[in-house]
């Protein structure tokens, strides 16, 4: 049980971005258009000003992050791509961590005959350029946050892609209705399970499956715990918001891991509470506010 004590200490506070931090106006689009509210924005101000640590840690890459990093005006390090990915945007003497996978595993994992038997699409992000196979495949696009204004270093590759160099994430699009999802992660984490992170994730509505593969000991947990030390937080004084499987670590290892309302029994389970709104209802500050008792 937290006390009143216990929330005057500092407290790190690391939140994911999709489907927790920011909504999208319309769940019902190929190409959402994801914001922040003035709500959130104000109630992590507060956090800051009360003396709180404030870091975003997600799986988007920093070019999709950089406008909400800003709009929230935070001046603390980010996690990208899961954790592979540890910077600090206002601090150029910052030794940045950048942990990639060995390349060679991306043959690997599409020489796998149930691979290709559902295989739509991949994406492969290295942190000079983006490869895709189906550079049209708006889903996939809309997924990955791609936009031609935004994204110069998008390039389109064949199934008989072999990458440069080691990669930060990988993913993987299926046949929505004919991938046996279940057997799929099995067969991947029986082979490469040593070696490599899978985390599946599933839109009913727009019949998308797809796979995200990070290195192994890569998660938004990892980053969580180096932001925690390097401002010589406790993890005793950690909170963590999240709504999806690639936030199961960070929920869990966080002395507070708040679920969303909107997020699976599943990633539920790795919580120790839930917010009482959805992502696109304040959730997290209004979770925030209660917490640190500056309702409005």
């Amino acid at each position: 049980m937290l006390t009143k004590k216990d929330k005057e200490k500092r407290w790190l506070i690391t939140i994911d971005l999709d489907g927790t931090l920011i909504s999208n106006g319309n769940e019902k689009t190929e190409t959402d258009e994801y914001t922040i509210s003035e709500k959130n924005i104000k109630s992590i101000q507060k956090c800051i000003d009360l003396g709180h640590k404030v870091a975003i840690v997600t799986g988007r890459p920093w070019r999709n992050t950089k406008t909400i990093y800003e709009k929230i005006n935070l001046h603390t390090i980010v996690g990208n791509y899961n954790g592979a990915h540890i910077h600090h945007p206002h601090d150029v003497g910052f030794s940045e961590i950048k942990t990639a996978m060995n390349r060679k595993n991306f043959r690997r994992i599409l020489d796998i005959d149930l691979v290709k038997k559902t295989l739509k699409n991949f994406i492969i992000e290295f942190d000079d350029a983006t490869y895709m196979y189906d550079t049209k495949d708006k889903k996939m696009r809309a997924l990955f946050h791609i936009e031609d204004k935004e994204h110069s270093n998008l390039l389109q590759c064949g199934l008989d892609f072999l990458p440069h160099k080691d990669p930060f994430v990988m993913a993987f699009r299926f046949d929505y209705s004919k991938t046996d999802r279940y057997t799929l992660i099995t067969t991947l984490k029986r082979k490469f399970g040593q070696a490599l992170n899978f985390r599946y994730w599933i839109n009913d509505y727009r019949k998308t499956l797809c796979m995200e593969v990070n290195q192994k000991f890569i998660s938004k947990a990892y980053a969580m715990n180096f932001i925690a030390s390097y401002y010589n937080i406790p993890q005793s004084q950690t909170i963590a918001f999240g709504d999806g499987e690639n936030d199961v670590e960070m929920l869990n290892t966080a002395e507070l891991g708040v679920a969303m309302k909107n997020s699976t029994d599943l990633v539920k389970s790795y919580a120790r509470d839930v917010t009482d709104y959805n992502n696109y209802e304040d959730g997290v500050g209004k979770y925030l506010d209660k917490f640190f008792k500056k309702e409005n």
